[in-house]
């Protein structure tokens, strides 16, 4: 079974692409920083007949996402799509928003990206297939 990796999921467009996914056979897995909204959302694929399961991630956190990117690769074999969908945005303009909101905003939208892809690529090109979402 191929696995679908979801980082930031929500009750939007990561449930969404989670769905549509699992109705193509994939065993998904969710995560999010948020422990009972990502147990609410496996929960509802599951009561729909599909593999899916929530796990607890940071994606502001470059560790926590390397972390769950090697533990699901251990399990599963790899990861065959992975969708980043989370994201950070400080509320503030130019002269509002402070540098550190800024660059925390960046580590999230721009680093945490850059890690989870450079994770999961190994194992992607070595079996010469996958996909990433952003």
């Amino acid at each position: 079974m191929k696995t679908f990796l979801s980082i930031g999921s929500g009750p939007g467009m990561g449930m969404a692409t989670a769905s549509r996914f699992a109705g193509e056979g994939f065993r998904v897995i969710l995560s999010s920083r948020n422990k009972s909204n990502v147990a609410a959302q496996a929960d509802q694929l599951r009561a729909a007949g599909f593999a899916a399961e929530g796990r607890v991630a940071d994606a502001s956190d470059i560790t926590s996402i390397a972390e769950l990117i090697r533990e699901v690769e251990v399990e599963t074999g790899g990861v065959d799509v992975l969708h980043f969908n989370a994201a950070a945005m400080h509320d503030g303009n130019l002269e509002t928003q402070s540098v550190a909101g800024f660059i925390q905003d960046l580590s999230t939208n721009i680093g945490a990206v850059y890690a989870a892809i450079k994770a999961v690529t190994p194992r992607m090109a070595a079996r010469g297939e996958g996909a990433i979402l952003l």
